[in-house]
């Protein structure tokens, strides 16, 4: 196909584009109009976010409201167009700053003459062809990585190992049991698979040490434990 079509950006807050959940495309069109066309900054939280153009500073969270998906399929889609080198994501500490990679190719402005079109149809071929392929290889490398994956165990509990790790960071029992119950409960409905399950649950209890107030309180002081475990 030849030739472009404009779309306004007050698409983006139309209630016929947001009724329903995204598609995938939908969702890549959405954060090309998302997209700033200039540089910017603004504030959040106290800290200065600086946006370039051809980036989208959005969290995770704010794209699964938006697109009415789960945070774990929003994540896996975010993966999947860096590996195809359609992205680059940035996290900080309030937000994810996401660089379209070809954002200046979707933007560029040509004649609608029949020789501008045929020259459309010639430089876009390449493109589309290397998207399909690097798909297809980003498939093939999926599957090859997805052999090592498996799902949470269903016999999944601490071990001794493990409430070792968690006393040496200061978690008292009874927390350390409701942040495992949460665990499971999370990754046994979300049913996505990983090689290593307890490098995931520590994964998890650092996270719940960083944004729950009372664990901090709890492991306040175990510096040494925090340099050791690498918390």
């Amino acid at each position: 196909m030849s030739g472009w079509i404009k779309l306004h950006r007050k698409l983006c807050n139309n209630d016929l584009w947001l009724e329903e959940p995204f598609t995938r495309g939908q969702a890549w069109v959405d954060l090309l109009m998302l997209a700033s066309h200039k540089d910017k900054s603004f504030w959040k939280r106290g800290i200065l976010v600086e946006i370039k153009r051809g980036q989208v500073g959005v969290s995770e969270r704010g794209l699964a409201d938006r697109w009415r998906w789960s945070r774990g399929k929003v994540d896996r889609f975010l993966h999947d167009l860096e590996m195809l080198q359609q992205i680059e994501p940035q996290k900080n500490k309030v937000t994810t700053v996401i660089t379209l990679i070809n954002y200046e190719f979707y933007q560029e402005e040509r004649a609608t003459d029949d020789t501008t079109d045929d020259t459309t149809d010639d430089t876009t071929d390449g493109p589309q062809t290397d998207i399909i392929k690097k798909l297809k290889k980003g498939k093939e490398v999926k599957k090859r990585e997805g052999r090592g994956l498996r799902p949470l165990p269903s016999d999944f509990s601490l071990t001794d190992d493990m409430a070792e790790w968690a006393k040496g960071v200061g978690i008292e029992n009874g927390s350390l049991k409701i942040e495992t119950e949460k665990f499971c409960d999370y990754w046994r409905s979300d049913g996505r698979k990983k090689s290593d399950w307890v490098a995931a649950w520590r994964n998890w209890i650092r996270k719940a040490i960083e944004f729950n107030p009372k664990l901090q309180q709890q492991t306040k002081g175990t510096d040494q434990w925090r340099a050791k475990y690498k918390i």
